[in-house]
């Protein structure tokens, strides 16, 4: 008796690579908004022209948290560079 409707599937048997032959819609929903937008889907991760100055704000970003940062010591005895000082464990 074949399953039906949106039952699963009473045991499947893929092949390894069956992933790949599946075609999915993960992205849909960004694609919907870019229609009604009328702009360009650009992923994740990926240089922009609406961000120009990615590696200079970044850096800027990472020294600002850094110097935010309080980094505790493995060994209290020994601190290594980097490490924040007593007054800043207090």
């Amino acid at each position: 008796m074949a399953p039906s409707r949106n039952s699963t599937i009473l045991k499947p048997h893929f092949p390894k690579g069956w992933q790949q032959h599946v075609a999915t819609w993960f992205n849909q929903p960004v694609l919907k908004i870019c229609r009604r937008k009328g702009s360009e889907w650009i992923p994740r991760g990926g240089t922009s022209a609406r961000s120009p100055c990615r590696p200079t704000c970044s850096g800027s970003r990472l020294k600002e948290y850094r110097s935010k940062l309080i980094l505790f010591p493995r060994k209290p005895s020994a601190p290594q560079k980097g490490d924040s000082s007593a007054e800043e464990l207090k």
